[in-house]
Order: C-alpha cells, then structure tokens, then sequence
C-alpha cells in the first residue's frame, strides 16, 4: 500500500462542527461558518452520523446526501476547507453505531470463517441514536459488514470528492475502542479501505485518528496506520493517560503530537482534550469510553492563553495542524479567536520508536512518568 504525497502547507487550523443534524438551521450554520472563518479556523470537520447517511446496509440516504452538499457549499462560500468524516463510530468518548452493524456474525460462524460471532458485548453505545449495549461481531471482518462500509466510501467519496472545499477525507474515527481483531484480518480490511476510496479519489490525502488503545497493543497499531493514511491525527482525550491533572494543561498534545510523528513518520494533528469555560479555574470529571478523565474548566482568558502555548509548541514540534474543542466560545457566549500559527525551529522530544515498540505498555507509561 502507498500513500498520497502530501505538500508542505500551511498547518490546519480545525474545528469540528457540533450540527443537530435531525433539525439542521443552514442560516445558523452560514452565520457559524462566517464566524469560524472570522476568528481564524482554516477548517470544519463535518462527521455525518453513520446510521442517518447509512441506514441500511445497501442504502445511502439521498437526503443526507443532499445536506451534506449544502453544507459542503456553505464552508466554500464562508472561506472555509472541509474534512469530512466517513465510517466514524463516535463522539465525545461514546461509541455509535447503526443498528444493522451491531449483532453476531451468524452467516460467518454457520459458515466457519469465525469460531467468535461476537467480539465485544455490553459495551454502551449510541445505537441508530438509542443507547444499547453492544454485541458486536467483529467489524473488521464480518464479510456483509465491510461490503456495506466499501458501499458507503465508494459512493460518498466517489461522489463528493473533487469538491473545491474538500481538502482531506477523515476515515474510521474511532475504530480502536470498537474490538481487536487479527493483524490479518486488520491488513485486509485496511487495504480494502484503501483500495475502495483510491479508485474514486486518487489523490485527496486521507488521514485517520490514533488513540489509546492504537498505542497499547491494538493491531491497528500507529506503523500500521501509517502505511494507509497519509496524515494521522492524535485524539489527545486519551483517558489511559496518566494522573493528567497533574501536568500542564499543553503536556498531553506536546508529547503525543511527538509520539506519533516518531512511530509513525507522518504529519500529526493534534485533537485537543474538550474543556469547559467556567467563571474559575478548576478540574472535573466526564465520562469517557466508560471511565472518567479529567477536564480543565477555564476562564476565558485563560483558554486563550492555553490555546497560545499549545500552538507554540506544536509549531515548534512541527504539528500539521490542531482540531479545537467544541465548542470556541466563554461562558457567556462570545467567540475566542484562534492563535496564528508562527512556525519556528524548535525541536520535539527524541522518542526512541524501537524501544517503544518493544514494549508499548511499560513505555507509554514511563512516557508519562518523566514529563
């Protein structure tokens, strides 16, 4: 497998758009749009939910279709660059799932490809928008389920790309807190996705998220990624990492920003950990993939001094770009402008990938221990 070049650019400044997609307000959306451009996002991530645009396994919806063009049109008029998110299976550290992907691989177990027609069960997840439990077969494998997730990039990206505010196309956000599977079956199902999207975009760089378990053992390793995507972007929310509240509030995105770039030499996007705007400094606690991590609740001006020395020092790692929390805005609703990006030559941390690989585990962890 090869990747698309990717040319030296200006890094992306990205925010991920929080769009109530069962009442969509396009005017409200224009005048977002208009603001994001004003305060300096150089691009939206617009992630359709997977059972709205899918929902069933041989149907994409012509009306979603229809939306996300309007809105595709509306980042263009605003002066803005869209990464659209395809095969994502969650926001805001809860699983989502359509219905019709969630069950046992009967047809495989009947058949004798499996001897485990289901891999994960009782997980919560968001399923078709209610929340369930899973019981999940494995979703890399299961035949009638990878030939619905090809049906839906094929159509999508054959239809959409060549878009002039399409810049990226974001594949598979979340896949590493869904189940593992076997290195076989993981290079098979990559190589499908990536066959799939390449004879309708050849060229449009495509980048996936690497997160905690992708890390720590999971056969979607960062190496494997990387073969696949050209730009790979550090979820920095990672609950497994350590005592967080006891580090600089910038620590999290500096090192994994590092991180990754050392295992897997491409160019890094840091997704910044959520926070709350609060009229006083203090942490609390949300959920996330089941535990609880902690979240900085912040003044206003100090979420803009943390946003200034979080992009300096991904300038200086050499970061492609940064995703801001949703949403940008104080407590009493005015927007916060983003920080310019001002490359300069600074070094990241030297990460010795080697020794990292020989043992994720007790390396992560001492990774953390001496920041």
């Amino acid at each position: 497998m090869t990747t698309t070049a990717v040319p030296a650019t200006m890094p992306l400044q990205i925010i991920s758009d929080a769009l109530d997609w069962n009442a969509l307000d396009l005017g409200l959306v224009r005048e977002t749009y208009a603001a994001h451009r004003e305060r300096g996002i150089s691009h939206v991530r617009i992630v359709p939910p997977w059972y709205m645009l899918q929902p069933s396994a041989r149907h994409i919806d012509k009306v979603m279709m229809l939306t996300l063009e309007r809105l595709y049109d509306t980042a263009q008029h605003a002066g803005l660059r869209v990464i659209p998110g395809l095969l994502s299976v969650r926001a805001d550290g809860l699983l989502m799932l359509p219905d019709w992907h969630n069950g046992p691989d009967a047809v495989g177990w009947l058949a004798g490809r499996t001897r485990q027609p289901v891999k994960t069960q009782g997980t919560p997840a968001q399923i078709s928008g209610r929340l369930q439990k899973l019981n999940l077969a494995d979703p890399y494998a299961t035949e009638s389920w990878r030939d619905a997730q090809l049906l839906l990039l094929r159509t999508v990206i054959g239809y959409f790309d060549g878009h002039p505010a399409i810049s990226h196309w974001h594949i598979a956000d979340g896949w590493s807190r869904l189940a593992d599977t076997t290195p076989r079956h993981a290079d098979a199902w990559l190589q499908a996705v990536h066959t799939t999207i390449r004879r309708v975009a050849p060229k449009t760089p495509l980048l996936s998220t690497v997160d905690g378990p992708n890390l720590l053992g999971h056969v979607l390793t960062v190496e494997r990624l990387a073969r696949v995507f050209d730009l790979l972007m550090v979820d920095c929310a990672m609950p497994e990492i350590p005592r967080r509240s006891e580090l600089r509030l910038s620590a999290p995105a500096l090192v994994l920003v590092a991180l990754v770039a050392a295992l897997g030499q491409r160019p890094v996007i840091a997704q910044l950990a959520p926070l709350v705007h609060a009229p006083q400094r203090s942490w609390g606690q949300i959920p996330w993939h089941q535990v609880q991590i902690a979240v900085a609740h912040l003044p206003a001006e100090d979420v803009q001094r943390y946003h200034e020395a979080v992009i300096t020092g991904l300038a200086q790692y050499g970061a492609a770009g940064v995703v801001y929390p949703v949403p940008l805005g104080t407590q009493e609703g005015g927007l916060l402008p983003v920080p310019s990006w001002q490359t300069s030559a600074g070094q990241a941390p030297s990460i010795d990938a080697e020794r990292y690989l020989h043992n994720p585990a007790l390396a992560f962890a001492q990774l953390w221990h001496d920041v």
